[in-house]
């Protein structure tokens, strides 16, 4: 971008990702892998907040994505997914020095954004239309604030296990 123009920008973000995808046989299925490196960072160019970092953004993200299909007999192959997303990093009020009240009186943290790793597994078998699967959304029950003040305390879902069907029509 030009000067004149980022200098009319009230923030900038900068980043960038990687995000290879393997292919490959292992055990006489087939396994594709996809992983991303996320890094980020932002603040504000003019205005009263101008040199402050933006908020609510992670510096690092990681993420995975693995799926293993396998033939089983006639149409039917079985199939297993695991997903990972970790974050770390980051602010999530635009002053870090304010403290916001945590579970005891007297007692502060400050605005940082709580570093996560969330897992979700899948397990099924499927035909040529109807699926089944096992399934465990934040697997390890990872427990993190999303947004806190001092009368709000918003957290991720916790663990979800279940069954699901799936029919395509």
């Amino acid at each position: 971008l030009g000067e004149d123009f980022r200098r009319h920008l009230p923030a900038l973000v900068r980043g960038g990702d990687f995000e290879p995808t393997l292919r490959g046989q292992f055990l006489g299925g087939r396994v594709r892998a996809d992983i991303g490196l996320t890094k980020q960072a932002g603040e504000f160019k003019s205005g009263p907040d101008a040199g402050k970092r933006i908020p609510r953004i992670p510096t690092t993200g990681f993420k995975g994505n693995i799926n293993y299909v396998i033939p089983l007999g006639g149409d039917w192959r079985g199939f297993a997914n695991v997903r990972y997303a970790s974050e770390t990093g980051g602010r999530q009020e635009l002053n870090a020095a304010i403290p916001i009240p945590f579970t005891t009186p007297q007692q502060f943290r400050f605005a940082e954004l709580d570093e996560h790793t969330l897992v979700d597994l899948r397990l099924g078998v499927r035909t040529l239309e109807p699926e089944i699967a096992l399934y465990a959304d934040n697997a390890f029950d990872e427990r993190y604030v999303i947004f806190e003040t001092s009368t709000t305390n918003r957290l991720n879902a916790t663990r979800r296990v279940g069954v699901q069907f799936r029919q395509r029509f």
